[in-house]
């Protein structure tokens, strides 16, 4: 057998003892993943049970001390928060009568206000001067929206008027227009047929009735702003004299204060429906714990619990529990005997890795060798006691050197030389030579100039 072949099947018994590997391992991995759906599973119905049993917990009696205590804490949570919920009921209530109070306060003090400016004669033609300026940029407003719309509809017309968009983009008309007399002339011409002239005045008249109409209504704003600010003052000095912007703070401080109790208010109502709903942090946390605790309960003692809340569920899970648990012992024994295949395997793959390195390490990968086995040995037989256990790797590597030997080399004889050689002149004579059309030569060489093409439509530079 040549070094090639022994080194092939040395690689070939490493790659099956990989691929053994890689099999018992997928088998490790999805036996694992069953025991992980059923712990998950078992836990999960584990959580429900001890749901039930916080939901009921204020009609429950249990023995066990440790989810006694559990239970006392969630009853304990559960007054706190009520507890605070009623104390932030009663602040909300104690704020809404206070703004109560001050906005009847605040609205004596307005009126107040209103009687004073009423009284005073400037104070009122100031009311008068801004209503009526508010009156006047209110209509103008809509009117100038009116216009707007106008505007844009009629330029609109003329735009869509290609003749007339032409003239008025060359500045037809204006001190901007250039062009050559023909040019003129034929423009004059264009101008005349669609009576130019006119419609360009209505035409810029549009857009100078609404440039005019926002520089009224600009300075109507300005009026009425200025009238505005004029009666503020006259309500800002009315308004210290009865104590008005002291009440407006205390007001905003208030209905702020009112605001956040509200929220609070909120957030304990929505945390006691999470403790009916069996949901919440602080519900979770110690359902958590008690489920970790009825695990580890004999089932008798499980048995008695759930037999004391109200609702059917906890039952049914019991039983469940009491399926699934088996199962997964069972799981637990077929994983240790497959970790027990999976060492075996990754050992035999370990014993076929040394065995091929060993092998290319001695150099008995040498092409130059060849092994000569006994008549009842071969190098089969000889890898299977290894991996058996039956030779240690010393030993096979003592037979396989004992069964190498050096290959004889063949003789080269003359009639093979020579036998190469035409044909290789033959090749490069017809690849250098067939072509079809003429050529000059570009050297005393025999090299042929690139305008030359081979049998098959083949260029000779191209191959260059």
């Amino acid at each position: 057998m040549e070094a090639y072949k022994l080194a092939r099947t040395l690689a070939q018994n490493t790659a099956s003892q990989r691929l053994q590997l890689s099999s018992v391992e997928a088998s490790v991995a999805d036996l694992r993943g069953q025991q992980l759906s059923l712990q998950q599973q078992i836990a999960s119905l584990y959580q429900k049970m001890a749901t039930l049993l916080l939901q009921e917990s204020s009609s429950v009696d249990v023995d066990e001390q440790n989810i006694q205590v559990l239970l006392q804490q969630l009853n304990k949570e559960i007054d706190l928060t009520r507890q605070q919920l009623t104390a932030e009921e009663q602040r909300f209530q104690q704020h809404q009568r206070a703004l109560v109070t001050l906005d009847e306060q605040v609205d004596q003090q307005e009126a107040e206000r209103e009687k004073q400016l009423a009284a005073d004669p400037l104070a009122e033609q100031a009311r008068t001067e801004k209503e009526s300026f508010t009156a006047e940029l209110e209509k103008e407003t809509a009117l100038h929206a009116e216009l707007d719309v106008e505007v844009a509809q009629k330029t609109a017309v003329y735009d869509q008027q290609k003749l007339f968009s032409y003239l008025l983009s060359k500045g037809y008309g204006t001190e901007k227009y250039r062009a050559w007399r023909l040019r003129r002339n034929l423009d004059s011409w264009i101008a005349g047929l669609c009576r130019f002239n006119e419609n360009v005045a209505n035409y810029h008249m549009l857009f100078a009735l609404q440039t005019a109409s926002e520089t009224k209504l600009q300075t109507l704003r300005q009026l009425a702003a200025a009238r505005d600010e004029h009666f503020k003052g006259f309500v800002s000095r009315v308004e210290k004299n009865v104590g008005l912007p002291e009440l407006y703070q205390r007001l905003e401080a208030l209905e702020a204060n009112l605001t956040v109790s509200q929220q609070k208010v909120s957030q304990l109502q929505l945390k006691i429906q999470e403790y009916a709903n069996g949901e919440g942090e602080s519900f979770q946390r110690i359902m958590r714990r008690l489920s970790e605790q009825m695990s580890r309960l004999p089932q008798q003692k499980l048995s008695e619990l759930v037999a004391r809340t109200a609702s059917p569920d906890d039952d049914i899970m019991l039983e469940r529990i009491r399926t699934l648990i088996p199962q997964e012992t069972s799981l637990v024994g077929r994983i240790a005997a497959a970790q027990t295949d999976q060492e075996s395997a990754r050992n035999d793959l370990g014993r076929a890795e040394s065995l091929e390195s060993a092998f290319h390490q001695h150099g008995f990968n040498d092409p130059d060798l060849e092994f000569k086995w006994g008549l009842l040995d071969s190098e089969e037989k000889q890898i299977k006691r290894y991996m058996n256990g039956e030779q240690s790797l010393k030993d096979i590597m003592a037979k396989i050197s004992a069964a190498s030997r050096k290959r004889p080399k063949p003789a080269v004889t003359s009639s093979y030389s020579s036998a190469r050689r035409p044909a290789s002149s033959s090749m490069w004579t017809s690849s250098s030579s067939s072509g079809r059309g003429s050529s000059t030569s570009s050297s005393g060489r025999g090299f042929s100039s690139s305008s030359s093409t081979g049998g098959g439509s083949y260029r000779t530079t191209d191959s260059f």
